[in-house]
């Protein structure tokens, strides 16, 4: 019986595999070939180790140590050791599974097994919303100039379901400190027979809607339809402020954020 060189390798190697890994590919498949595939050798483990003890005293300790800078030459795997991160921090469920779980199994005869999972477990009891994105893809899609930290904002409001708009999201989020969101989407859907969600792409030619809906859902705020307006209008100067959105991600208060951000290398 021939033996090829194919056999020798525990998965089928005639299927495509992407040449680089993207943090945005986040397709349950992707994700599961991520996890049962990844080769963990000692330095990756090590790296594991240092980043989860990191991340774990950020979150119970005062630091202004938050950042943490995966550096390589390209090819090396930052991307691809991001991505991984990222699934063990948010441990989400692949094939019925929990994604630490699966990424367990490759620590199989590694003798900070024990170590990586208590690591693991303790980064499990601290919840964090964990967004990723491609810096450079983001900063081709946004309005030039626009800031990292405006970016990041921005990308927190969509992992949220909220827009992107910094006037929209000012209001969205001011309506859910106050637990009256979910009353005035329907109030709006009420009015205009379509989803928020889908009307707020155009909030300019929605406003007088909005401020009929906010007075209907906090008429003890607004007694009038023109004190709406007027609310609005006061929303949209601030948020217009140049570099209103600079300090914005670090006066959340209701997330722990972990952003997984990818760059790009220049030649």
């Amino acid at each position: 019986m021939a033996l090829y060189l194919k056999d020798l390798f525990v998965y089928p190697i005639e299927r495509y595999i992407p040449p680089v890994a993207k943090v945005t590919d986040v397709a349950e498949e992707t994700v599961a070939t991520d996890l049962r595939e990844y080769v963990v050798t000692t330095p990756i483990e090590r790296a594991l180790a240092d980043f989860l003890e990191v991340y774990a005293e950020s979150r119970t300790a005062p630091t202004d140590k938050i950042g943490v800078w995966i550096s390589g030459f390209f090819g090396s795997g930052k991307s691809h050791f991001a991505k991984v991160l990222s699934y063990l921090l948010t441990n989400p469920t692949v094939g019925g599974r929990p994604a630490r779980e699966l990424f367990v199994q490759r620590l199989t005869g590694s003798p900070r097994r024990a170590e990586i999972e208590g690591l693991l477990h303790r980064a499990g009891l601290l919840d964090s919303r964990v967004i990723m994105f491609n810096i450079k893809t983001e900063e081709d899609q946004q309005a030039e100039g626009e800031s990292i930290s405006q970016i990041m904002y921005r990308r927190y409001l969509d992992s949220r379901g909220l827009s992107t708009d910094p006037v929209v999201a000012s209001l969205e989020l001011s309506l859910i400190e106050r637990e009256l969101y979910d009353a005035f989407r329907s109030e709006v859907e009420r009015r205009v027979g379509r989803p928020w969600p889908e009307e707020r792409e155009d909030f300019l030619f929605i406003r007088s809607t909005v401020a009929g809906a906010l007075q209907a859902v906090a008429p003890q705020a607004y007694r009038t339809r023109e004190e709406a307006l007027a609310a609005l209008d006061m929303v949209e100067r601030s948020q217009r402020l140049e570099k209103a959105l600079d300090y914005r991600l670090y006066a959340l208060t209701e997330d722990e954020v972990a952003v997984v951000m990818e760059g790009h290398s220049r030649a």
